[in-house]
């Protein structure tokens, strides 16, 4: 295995061709070299301290991703979870990120030599995966697939 990894994860509600992005994606990655993880829930467990790479993220390769496309859904599942410091949304109409649950996350992607991570989801993954591109900059690449039914992106 290679030491560049792409971490691939999904936000938000359903919506239409979200196997195949992250199979385009598993696919591509692993053709230019790199060794690709999923990530269960979205940004559920990695935001929090019981992240346990053993149940929350799978090794995706080839043969795992090659017919996905065919199914519905998300083999990754997804949530709703976000970065969005809540405490300062509600009270002032603030969008500022919520710097500890950020700081987890890129500390367990790092933790697991993630240095490219994909993104699938709608305004608040974007919201989330633009603060994880900001506060990981010097580390890490981060590019969001825009996925929402609710025509808001």
């Amino acid at each position: 295995m290679s030491n560049k990894r792409l971490g691939v994860l999904v936000g938000g509600g359903p919506a239409p061709g979200i196997n195949a992005v992250i199979g385009a994606a598993t696919i591509e990655a692993i053709n230019q070299g790199l060794d690709v993880i999923g990530f269960y829930d979205g940004l559920q467990w990695l935001t929090g301290s019981e992240f346990d790479a053993a149940v929350h993220a799978t090794s995706l390769d080839i043969a795992t991703v090659a017919r996905i496309h065919f199914d519905g859904g998300s083999i990754l599942r997804t949530s709703r979870t976000n970065l969005l410091d809540e405490g300062k949304l509600s009270s002032a109409s603030i969008i500022e990120p919520d710097a500890t649950k950020v700081q987890r996350v890129i500390g367990n992607l790092r933790n697991l030599n993630v240095e490219y991570l994909i993104t699938i989801g709608g305004d608040d993954t974007s919201l989330s995966a633009r603060f994880i591109a900001e506060a990981a900059a010097d580390v890490m690449r981060v590019v969001h697939v825009p996925k929402t039914i609710d025509n808001d992106l």
